[in-house]
């Protein structure tokens, strides 16, 4: 009977080991691949060419439809349109039209005495795409359309550069969004994810001559375009993410307009950043479950574009999760030795790699005393980002909207 018992203990400690190497080896396999995906991308960013020479005398034939969403935006819209006011452009080639949603009626007073169309709308459940669709469906006499967060701020010659290319053969543009302001620890590692993202994901892409993932803000699209792909968008959040993928499937590219810069603010405090976040993962992974099995068939079918948007992209964990991975990996398998197939040493090493190749992609612009100071912040944000996980049922049923300050 002790015999029997003791075998049976054995065959369930075989089965627990086998179990515990499998999933080991299948996060092994998703390590090597980030790991890779984003040195391949990196190195690719250095061969970013693209460097248009823009003039006095933008390309005739072009009108942008400048949108800003603004949802409860009354502290910062005021300042974004004036700031946006004195893009270096010809008055009569570009609009600015606030899509005003739930804006206090002493905001819209202040409104019409700026230069810009005001499209209120009002709708029994807020988002990005009603509120951009509708502004498409009542101003159509343009022939390319420009999307804004409430609080970005163009570039003086943005819109010279998106003529540019426009003019060139691009019908949908991703411009390189750059931090407004890097004056907490937050914000810092904030304005250092977005650069990452624009080295990596979009100046790698380009550089390998795939399409760019866009980024919600900061793009522009020839206006049939936008009109006809985001006319039945039921997108609750992460509305670029749909539109992206909806270009994708017609085989049409996607292009990384390093030169046209817009500013954008970045989240100051831990609050702030859990609301963001919250709706950029829910987003994530909804879109991620919805499009794999596209992303897999399109592969088959020579639409690489698609397959790399929806999947290689879309199945990576965010950066704060691959760096907690990493660390839960590397006290395992030290500690637990016994019990794992694959050494620490090689997670450190992959973890080396892969750290040396996001420090390879930031800026250095943010490499000073500050960025000790975020380092710090880390650990306190990847506590945070493993809470969104039990909080991404409500991002589903309503749009989360982040505050913004007047900067």
């Amino acid at each position: 009977m002790e015999n029997r018992t003791c075998l049976v203990a054995r065959r369930k400690g075989l089965i627990m080991i086998v179990v515990i190497n499998t999933i080991e080896i299948v996060v092994q396999l998703y390590i090597v691949f980030i790991v890779i995906y984003n040195l391949i991308f990196l190195v690719a960013s250095r061969n970013y060419k693209k460097k248009l020479k823009i003039n006095n005398n933008p390309p005739e034939g072009i009108k942008f439809a400048v949108l800003i969403p603004a949802y409860k935006e009354d502290v910062v819209i005021l300042n974004t349109v004036k700031k946006n006011l004195l893009v270096d452009f010809p008055k009569d080639s570009f609009d600015l039209i606030v899509i005003a949603d739930q804006l206090k009626s002493s905001t819209l007073k202040e409104l019409e005495k700026t230069d810009v169309i005001t499209h209120v709308v009002s709708f029994e459940k807020s988002t990005k795409a009603k509120a951009i669709s509708s502004a498409l469906n009542n101003y159509p006499n343009y022939s390319h359309v420009v999307i804004l967060d409430a609080d970005n701020v163009m570039s003086k010659d943005f819109l010279r550069y998106l003529a540019l290319s426009f003019k060139n053969g691009s019908v949908a543009i991703q411009g390189r969004r750059k931090a407004k302001n890097v004056n907490t620890s937050y914000s810092v590692l904030d304005g250092i994810s977005e650069e990452i993202s624009n080295t990596i994901f979009r100046q790698g892409a380009e550089g390998l001559g795939v399409s760019s993932p866009v980024a919600g803000s900061g793009m522009a699209f020839s206006y049939d375009l936008i009109y006809q792909k985001l006319k039945c968008s039921d997108a609750i959040g992460g509305f670029d993410k749909e539109f992206q993928i909806e270009i994708l499937k017609d085989s049409l590219h996607i292009n990384y307009l390093k030169e046209a810069y817009v500013y954008d603010e970045k989240t100051e405090d831990i609050k702030v950043f859990e609301k963001q976040r919250t709706r950029w993962i829910s987003s994530h992974f909804m879109f991620l479950k919805r499009y794999f099995s596209i992303g897999i068939k399109s592969l088959f079918k020579g639409n690489f574009d698609l397959f790399h948007m929806a999947v290689l992209i879309q199945a990576q964990l965010p950066r704060m999760f691959n760096l907690g991975l990493f660390v839960l990996l590397i006290v395992m398998s030290t500690f637990l030795s016994d019990l794992f197939l694959i050494p620490s040493i090689f997670w450190i090493t992959t973890l080396l790699i892969y750290l040396a190749t996001l420090f390879l992609a930031v800026p250095k612009v943010y490499f000073n005393k500050n960025l000790i100071y975020a380092v710090i912040r880390i650990p306190r944000l990847l506590f945070t980002m493993l809470g969104i996980l039990f909080k991404l049922k409500e991002s589903k049923k309503t749009f989360i909207h982040t505050p913004h300050k007047n900067l």
